[in-house]
């Protein structure tokens, strides 16, 4: 018998960076397309770490299921301290992909200076807290930097396992 071994998180960078590529090729969409790529780089993160963990620690699994650590407490676990680009990085992602996992009703506020005259115009550029933060230059480096850090990761914990990082190369798809 033939075994595969399906590997998350290089499916889910290739998701992201497919986003990433939608929301760089069109502007109608492209909203929906940065927070797809955010998401999935945070997946493509958390999948690594889930990787690791269970090459390494026999009973990652059942700590993983028990506890339902966040990323940094995988992190912990495995004994990764990331460099303080990677570390900012990482955090951004994460509170950004919080944003969209567990959403909240928000209140939007804009000062206008004319509401009578202008209320067409400043409801049109109303942005939330998550829309501020993601703008395509910075979900370009964030994307580049999920790879970074899912490398950082593999370089860091290689030694002590068999694991090999799958291609998270730049792999693409249209769906539209």
């Amino acid at each position: 018998m033939d075994y595969f071994t399906y590997n998350t998180y290089a499916e889910n960078v290739k998701a992201a960076e497919h986003f990433l590529a939608m929301a760089n090729e069109h502007k109608l969409g492209q909203r929906w397309n940065l927070v797809g790529s955010v998401v999935f780089s945070a997946f493509s993160i958390e999948a690594f770490l889930n990787h690791v963990g269970e090459e390494q620690d026999g009973a990652w699994k059942d700590w993983d299921t028990k506890n339902r650590p966040n990323s940094e407490a995988k992190l912990m676990r495995l004994n990764i301290t990331l460099n303080k680009n990677l570390k900012a990085q990482f955090t951004e992602l994460f509170k950004l992909r919080d944003m969209v996992a567990h959403g909240r009703t928000i209140t939007v506020a804009k000062n206008v200076r004319n509401p009578q005259n202008n209320l067409k115009g400043a409801i049109n550029n109303l942005s939330s807290e998550f829309e501020s933060r993601t703008t395509l230059k910075k979900v370009t480096e964030l994307v580049l930097g999920t790879k970074k850090i899912i490398e950082f990761i593999n370089n860091s914990t290689l030694e002590l396992s068999n694991h090999k990082l799958w291609s998270i190369g730049s792999g693409r798809l249209r769906t539209s």
